[in-house]
């Protein structure tokens, strides 16, 4: 699964990056390549797809790099920190990593039903609210995948990233 997620979107970090960060950009990239919103979801059809990093400026910043040259569809990536509900609710994407596993469970349960992907680097995310929880172990990462939450939010998963799935709840 790591060759799937890890080679596409793994170019130089800023000085604070480390392994983990390169792996994390990668596999949002290529979740989000494996994800459908509703076209209302977007302003216009060149708007680009959001992702929110939750209170965490240094590794938004990693991901904004690592982003940069990237696309999803015709789609250009930005990436923001957030740090409330209202904020999530201008992403399309929202991430909160290891240090942000409370806050990302009191945003993905604000959220619920809206087309915002959650994903948060808890294994449990997925059975606690949240559409995606990953686990990342010595650069490997396995993942859960809640569909009931991606589809109660309108947001379409494809089949072949939830047969990478370690679970689909």
């Amino acid at each position: 699964m790591v060759a799937v997620f890890a080679g596409a979107a793994a170019p130089s970090l800023p000085a604070r990056a480390d392994d983990d960060d390169v792996v994390r950009s990668a596999f949002l990239f290529n979740v989000a390549k494996y994800v459908e919103w509703p076209a209302a979801s977007f302003a216009s059809a060149d708007a680009p797809l959001v992702i929110g990093v939750i209170e965490d400026a240094a590794l938004a910043e990693a991901f904004a790099v690592a982003l940069s040259d990237k696309r999803i569809e015709s789609r250009a990536i930005e990436v923001r920190t957030v740090a409330s509900v209202d904020e999530a609710r201008g992403c399309h994407v929202v991430f909160g990593s290891r240090d942000q596993r409370t806050l990302a469970r009191s945003i993905a349960h604000d959220l619920r039903g809206e087309p915002v992907l959650s994903i948060a680097e808890y294994d449990r995310f997925a059975r606690v609210g949240g559409m995606i929880g990953i686990e990342i172990d010595r650069g490997k990462v396995s993942f859960e995948v809640s569909r009931s939450e991606a589809d109660r939010s309108g947001l379409k998963v494809s089949s072949k990233l939830l047969r990478l799935a370690s679970a689909v709840r």
